[in-house]
């Protein structure tokens, strides 16, 4: 996805998932720990390195410290975890905070698995992480993976049964 396709993806307005952010927040603050600084904002969370048995929590802070974002992730198995939910309050949104953040992981050795249902901002996300040539990106269907080396391979993904993995090259 282009940068001027991105900015056409309407916002998502909802009273109900900000509320749910605030309250998440409110409920983990205490928990969380500085992390790193990611594209100009405070990264923060309460499991580093992930834990298996456990929600593993992201928040970005703004250089006022407030939240402004929201991640959480699963482990799928072994070292590689699943985006649970991904919420960016409106001002924060396609400011490249979810690309910094699976750089982050994937620079630290955490694979990341997609999501079997993927959203026009995620799709962008993991076509950035494909184009980038960066980390190797796998096809993935009945727990087998193929490495991906063309754009074929790779729109497979979003048909039913597929998914996407990331991981840092070998």
């Amino acid at each position: 996805m282009r940068i001027h396709e991105i900015n056409t993806i309407p916002d998502y307005e909802d009273n109900h998932s900000d509320g749910l952010f605030w309250s998440r927040y409110e409920d983990h603050k205490d928990s969380l720990k500085y992390l790193k600084n990611l594209a100009s904002y405070e990264l923060w969370g309460n499991n580093w390195p992930l834990k298996k048995n456990d929600h593993n929590r992201f928040y970005f802070k703004d250089a006022f410290g407030q939240p402004v974002g929201f991640a959480s992730f699963m482990n799928y198995a072994g070292n590689i975890f699943k985006p649970v939910n991904i919420y960016f309050l409106k001002d924060a949104r396609r400011q490249g905070l979810g690309s910094a953040l699976y750089t982050f992981l994937l620079d630290n050795n955490v694979k990341i698995i997609s999501d079997s249902d993927q959203t026009a901002a995620s799709k962008g996300l993991w076509r950035s992480l494909y184009n980038s040539n960066i980390y190797d990106i796998y096809l993935v269907a009945d727990h087998k993976r193929k490495l991906i080396d063309n754009e074929e391979d790779y729109k497979k993904a979003y048909y039913p049964g597929f998914r996407l993995l990331a991981a840092k090259k070998k």
